[in-house]
């Protein structure tokens, strides 16, 4: 598994060992989830509460959180669950105002507002960063990253100046994100050591990035300068690769 299961992030999170946006992607990639469920057309469907006008879905990590719930009362003894596969839970994202792990165990979590708007946005970036780490072998690969509408730059200097990164040999590399996290992460480290106080942020969709990193006098571009996932090269030569099949 690329992240944590989710328990364990569930855990490092409240000790403030990850941030939460890696805890929303490790709970985006969990397959063991399960949720109330009821019968419709013969099979089992997702059944969210209702609180607050608000629709939210319950999640159970495991078969010891789903007895804590009825243990609380938070669950009927007799209710049913179904298994939420990660593709699954995907589809409901947009039918729902939010998610409720592990109601009635220790710990917990509600996501909602715009904590679950950031766990919605992350979910479309998924496949782009499953790709980018190398453990994606969709046949549609390069097309997946060129469709991605959630690419950003960093402008330096009075906005004039991409921020690019040396590696050791002193190359250029251009700094590029596929998340918001990552780009608030550089935005601090950038405000915090060196000069540029007013970073100016560039958001680009998948087709206008690699045409763009065709063009640059760089050796090639960084994904994930700063954190929170781990930082990944390229030549420049992949951004030709991702777009010879457009």
């Amino acid at each position: 598994m690329f992240y944590p299961a989710a328990k364990e992030a569930l855990t490092q999170f409240v000790a403030d060992e990850i941030p939460l946006t890696i805890l929303m992607r490790a709970l985006l990639e969990y397959a063991e989830w399960r949720c109330p469920g009821s019968k419709a057309e013969e099979k089992l469907q997702p059944v969210c509460v209702e609180q607050g006008g608000k629709s939210i879905l319950p999640l159970f990590a495991d078969d010891e959180s789903i007895q804590t719930a009825k243990a609380a009362k938070l669950l009927d003894d007799d209710a049913a669950t179904v298994r939420l596969q990660p593709e699954e839970q995907h589809k409901l994202l947009g039918q729902i105002d939010g998610i409720w792990i592990n109601p009635g165990s220790s710990p917990a979590l509600r996501i909602e507002g715009e904590d679950f708007d950031t766990y919605k946005a992350l979910q479309e970036g998924l496949e782009v960063e499953r790709c980018l780490a190398g453990l994606n072998e969709n046949p549609d690969f390069y097309g997946i990253l060129r469709r991605y509408r959630g690419y950003y730059l960093i402008l330096t200097d009075g906005e004039s100046k991409l921020l690019t990164i040396p590696d050791q040999q002193g190359r250029s590399f251009a700094a590029v994100f596929s998340a918001w996290d990552g780009v608030h992460a550089a935005v601090q480290k950038l405000v915090a050591e060196t000069e540029n106080k007013n970073p100016a942020v560039i958001p680009m969709n998948g087709m206008e990035l690699f045409t763009h990193l065709q063009k640059l006098p760089v050796e090639g571009f960084l994904f994930h300068w700063a954190g929170p996932l781990p930082a990944k090269s390229f030549a420049k030569s992949f951004a030709d690769e991702v777009l010879e099949e457009a």
